[in-house]
């Protein structure tokens, strides 16, 4: 970002005419990067959400299964590999299903939950634009025939933001 390397805090603090325009550059990139991490909080929940769609998918193929096996007259003995087959995969979907929905999906919403504070930043950002915008813009009416203690009440005003 260049406009940034031309950001010199001697600048800042004399209040240099070139200030405002690489705050703003500055602003103006950070909005972005608050966008695009929205655009990867949304992206995350839909994930989340095919996860645990995903989970329950597997599971109820397990059910399925587990009853088509055992409900099945033409398998009666319990030596048989398809019977033990259908239970070992019974079993392995089941965990699978298990682990989907407990790792996975909780691991990916505590991302979510990373960035659950961002439209709340970008308001506030928003709002102290505005007020460094009305400060600013104060500074830059006054004359340069002002009194000390309006020009310094003015400085006061843009220092605090």
């Amino acid at each position: 970002m260049p406009e940034v390397d031309l950001l010199n805090f001697k600048d800042i603090a004399e209040n240099g005419p070139h200030t405002k325009h690489l705050v703003k550059a500055i602003l103006e990139k950070a909005i972005n990067v608050g966008e695009d991490v929205r655009k990867i909080r949304e992206a995350v929940r839909t994930v989340c959400l095919a996860q645990d769609q995903l989970s329950v998918a597997y599971k109820t193929l397990s059910d399925t299964f587990r009853t088509t096996t055992i409900g099945n007259p033409t398998i009666n003995e319990p030596d048989d590999e398809f019977k033990q087959f259908s239970f070992q995969f019974c079993s392995f979907m089941d965990e699978f299903a298990q682990d989907l929905h407990t790792c996975l999906v909780t691991q990916l919403d505590t991302y979510v939950n990373t960035f659950n504070g961002l439209p709340r930043e970008s308001t506030v950002l928003e709002q102290s634009n505005k007020t460094c915008d009305q400060a600013f813009h104060n500074y830059m009416k006054l004359s340069k025939k002002s009194p000390y203690k309006v020009i310094h009440s003015a400085l006061t005003e843009l220092a605090m933001i």
